[in-house]
């Protein structure tokens, strides 16, 4: 194995990649935070408007390339575990040349379609003519962004996380900074997304680049028909389970405008998209456990049942203060931030969505875990059942129950999705049933202390609660759920003290 190739899958490197990917998704965050208050001042609401559909073209392009960039980072991480190095430039180039093509194919719809998207939007005939160029210069960009996809899963494969986002956290900025430095020389928005796109550009030489140092094999060209087959038949099961949430997501807004109001729809967008926050740690760990998963199911399967097990408690513990302090001061939070209309309307919403998202984001360990051992088609099935569960009542649940009865639905078919994908998870793992029920019922308190949380409290009451809750439940999970060697590298970092060899794990 060259160095190039090589592997690491100690705890520390583990963690240190978890870190890097979520900063990947908070940075960017943090960048548009400060940036679009003084980019809708200076575009107005037009042009910003447009500019901010520019971000959302850009953002999903990559669900064009069909899952192709997860499949391949799933065959190259099976290949380095096994020790196939000499084929993985293969796979590489099999892959990226089918994005690519899906890419130009997206392009040329796009470029085409153009026109059509313009007329429909309402927008001032001043603005068509620069809508019109703009919606060109995003489709030129698709192929670009869909294979820097395909470039990215490359150095996902190898765990190069740190220079993944060492490109991507940059390109993030970008994305709000690089508008905002051309407002000095011109407010039209072709240019300003030009901008835009000349940070996609440079982002794709750099992917490049490093994938170029990290796999030199791939600088010879060599397409293998015999793996695109597979290869799409992985990615497509994932892209069917990655359009299922954003659909579902869409048709609730779309339904609560149709049978209550619009601006119900607000009172349920603005809580939801507050929690669905909580889902960049899990998807950041995600990202970083999928090929983890990989190597270690190829070649040491207990390693990769010890990086689950240790995945979803590490998860549970970072986001279940978090989500407590959400259940516990939704209201007076929404009432400082939004005022007391959005207060008495989204509280119970927030209260809901924020344990719908913490069930999901420990679901989500089992469902990559799932996705690593080969069986996308496993959570697109239990994601179309979910997509049943939900919208058979819905209608019922919103004329009858309005925007909480719907964040009630939404808590409990996900909740299930989540509960099945851990069970069959711990199935794959081969662990006893018996077992499975008695981590469940150890659960029970997080799930009652969220509850107790919601009750209509006073403020200092509900302060002492969340204390005394999280300090219980800390020791409990310090005594009971974490082992000998964790609680010995938690006291040689608490004491700065350099790390055993137990820390590897």
């Amino acid at each position: 194995m060259t160095p190039t190739n090589s592997v690491s899958l100690t705890g520390r490197h583990v963690v240190h990649n978890v870190g890097w990917s979520v900063l990947g998704q908070a940075v960017p965050i943090v960048a548009a935070v400060g940036c679009i208050p003084f980019l809708t001042r200076a575009l107005g609401p037009e042009r910003f408007g447009l500019l901010a559909l520019s971000w959302t073209f850009v953002g999903y392009f990559s669900i064009f390339d069909l899952g192709l960039g997860q499949a391949m980072t799933r065959s190259v991480a099976q290949k380095l575990a096994v020790g196939e190095h000499k084929t993985v430039h293969v796979t590489v180039w099999t892959a990226l040349s089918m994005m690519f093509a899906l890419g130009t194919i997206g392009f040329l719809a796009a470029w085409f379609s153009a026109p059509v998207v313009v007329h429909s939007l309402r927008t001032s005939a001043t603005l068509r003519s620069e809508a019109l160029t703009t919606l060109h210069l995003l489709a030129l960009s698709i192929p670009i962004v869909i294979t820097s996809v395909g470039l990215r899963g490359v150095l996902g494969a190898h765990l190069k996380f740190k220079q993944a986002n060492a490109v991507g956290i940059p390109v993030g900025i970008w994305t709000y900074v690089g508008p905002l430095l051309a407002l000095p020389f011109t407010h039209g928005l072709v240019p300003i997304v030009a901008v835009l796109l000349l940070g996609r550009v440079v982002a794709f030489a750099l992917y490049l680049m490093l994938c170029l140092r990290t796999v030199p094999s791939i600088r010879k060209p060599s397409f293998h028909a015999a793996l695109a087959r597979p290869l799409l038949r992985f990615g497509g099961w994932l892209t069917l389970d990655g359009i299922i949430d954003p659909a579902t997501n869409f048709l609730d807004r779309f339904l609560i405008g149709a049978s209550i109001s619009v601006s119900a729809v607000a009172f349920y967008s603005v809580p939801y998209q507050l929690a669905a926050q909580g889902w960049m740690l899990a998807s950041g760990l995600s990202a970083v456990l999928f090929p983890t998963f990989t190597h270690g199911l190829a070649t040491n399967p207990g390693r990769a049942r010890l990086f689950f097990r240790r995945g979803a408690k590490y998860l549970l513990f970072a986001m279940f203060p978090i989500t407590l302090a959400i259940v516990a001061f939704a209201q007076p939070g929404l009432h400082f931030w939004l005022g007391p209309q959005f207060a008495s309307h989204s509280a119970s919403v927030l209260q809901l969505v924020a344990v719908g998202v913490l069930i999901t984001s420990i679901g989500s360990v089992g469902g990559t875990f799932i996705i690593g051992a080969g069986r996308p088609d496993i959570n697109a099935k239990l994601g179309i059942a979910k997509f049943i569960l939900h919208f058979a009542p819905v209608w019922w649940v919103l004329t009858n129950y309005g925007i909480i009865g719907l964040a009630a639905l939404w808590m409990a078919c996900a909740g299930l999705e989540a509960t099945g994908m851990i069970v069959i998870s711990l199935a794959l793992q081969r662990v006893k049933p018996r077992r499975v029920v008695t981590r469940a019922l150890q659960s029970a308190p997080i799930w009652i202390s969220l509850a107790i949380a919601a009750l209509p409290i006073a403020l200092p009451l509900k302060s002492a609660y969340l204390v005394a809750v999280v300090a219980i439940l800390g020791v409990a999970a310090w005594k009971t759920l974490m082992s000998d060697s964790e609680r010995g590298v938690v006291r040689s970092r608490l004491r700065l003290a350099p790390l055993r060899a137990a820390s590897g794990g």
